[in-house]
């Protein structure tokens, strides 16, 4: 089967196809488009996003700006410690908030970027620039724009991926 590529990273440029460790993250995230809900929104709305859109986290937003994240992992680890019906639960209940998310600078290059995720023990990093999220990128994400297998992304980058019979929606 053809492999699946991240649908939220752009491809390199580079004549050998191939990111540079060197290469700052804002070179990597596609059109500053990402995904996200609202801090009052259900877990099961949060989890149809992550799921249909093949994303690791969804930016949490609070009033228009960016709280923290939310992934699958806090959404399942919440609702089964708590015998929670997702619909029943809040994103705000489970979400993490941005002192416990890594977070990279546009300007962070990519070598750096995976030091802050190994640091801080996360496979996902958001990029942003004081308030402004410009995308997610993840260790995948990076390791396979290092390795030159990226692909260049067309049109929305967070259509739900229909070359397949399995999109939840």
């Amino acid at each position: 089967p053809p492999q699946r590529r991240p649908a939220h990273v752009r491809s390199m440029s580079s004549s050998s196809g191939r990111a540079q460790a060197d290469m700052a993250c804002k070179e990597l995230v596609a059109s500053g488009e990402f995904n996200s809900v609202e801090y009052n929104d259900t877990l099961y709305d949060a989890s149809m996003i992550l799921i249909n859109y093949e994303v690791p986290c969804v930016i949490v937003e609070k009033s228009g700006s960016w709280i923290g994240a939310i992934s699958l992992k806090d959404i399942v680890t919440f609702c089964v410690l708590r015998g929670m019906d997702p619909e029943m639960g809040e994103v705000q209940d489970a979400f993490r908030v941005k002192g416990n998310v890594a977070i990279a600078d546009p300007e962070t290059s990519l070598s750096e970027a995976i030091e802050i995720m190994k640091n801080e023990n996360q496979t996902e990093i958001v990029v942003a620039s004081e308030e402004k999220v410009l995308g997610v990128l993840t260790a995948v994400d990076i390791a396979l724009a290092l390795d030159g297998k990226g692909e260049q992304q067309h049109g929305s980058n967070f259509a739900p991926n229909d070359d397949d019979n399995n999109t939840i929606l």
